[in-house]
């Protein structure tokens, strides 16, 4: 079964936000979720709206289109916003990813609070048997 597995944790650069996956079609998902904020066709999208969206801990991770960059922890959701050219940036970044079609990862944010990493297939103990085969 296809995943996203989403984790926050104090890594060696600083706080993390990581977001694995195991799948083309889920890497897709999510680019598609970051251009259309880029084209403003969403206000935000939040992750545990989806079914093959899991997080290690609870909470949920919320993006949005707003004239601000920032990313916060409010109750339990972590709330990222941006300028819809930081999200085509975002985008962008995870073709980076689909074109070279290998493991990789990519990070879409680095503030002096967190960090937010992309990981594609660099983690496949996370997902155990629902990791995809190749």
């Amino acid at each position: 079964m296809n995943k996203i597995l989403i984790d926050l944790y104090d890594g060696d650069y600083g706080r993390t936000l990581i977001i694995m996956v195991n799948s083309v079609e889920c890497l897709q998902k999510i680019k598609a979720f970051f251009v259309l904020l880029s084209r403003k066709e969403a206000e935000f999208f939040s992750f545990s709206d989806c079914n093959f969206v899991k997080t290690k801990n609870s909470f949920n991770l919320i993006v949005k289109v707003k004239d601000d960059e920032n990313i916060k922890l409010i109750n339990n959701n972590i709330v990222w916003t941006q300028i819809p050219e930081k999200w085509d940036f975002c985008a962008e970044l995870i073709q980076g990813l689909l074109n070279k079609g290998i493991a990789g990862h990519q990070y879409l944010l680095e503030t002096p609070d967190l960090i937010v990493e992309l990981s594609y297939k660099e983690n496949p103990h996370f997902f155990g048997d629902e990791r995809e085969k190749g």
